[in-house]
């Protein structure tokens, strides 16, 4: 007879889900594979949703629309980073367009010497 020692085989879940915890009343905080995905926090009467870098992902009317903007994949969340991104392009836009006025204004004001 053979004897096979065989450790314990823990099974895991091929889909991981995001874990909420709620430290407070007002607060919800979100993970995923042990990594923080952002949180909710009740204002007033609308939910807050922010994610892993504290930037806003959205206002709403309810909690679970808050948690489900924060999920990977969902659409609010899709939504959410296309507004993220978009708002990054319009202000490095910004940005560009004023450099580039202040270093025309700095070459006209040598010429002018």
């Amino acid at each position: 007879m053979t004897v096979v020692d065989m450790a314990p085989v823990r099974m895991m879940n091929p889909v991981e889900s995001v874990v909420w915890m709620s430290p407070a009343d007002d607060l919800w905080v979100a993970a995923l594979g042990g990594e923080y995905l952002g949180m909710v926090e009740l204002v007033g009467e609308r939910y807050v949703s922010t994610d892993e870098r504290g930037e806003n992902v959205g206002t709403f009317t309810d909690l679970m629309s808050a948690q489900v903007s924060l999920e990977p994949g969902s659409e609010l969340n899709t939504q959410a980073r296309e507004n993220r991104i978009e708002r990054a392009a319009r202000n490095l836009t910004v940005i560009v367009i004023a450099s580039s006025v202040a270093a025309l204004g700095f070459l006209f004001a040598g010429v002018m010497q």
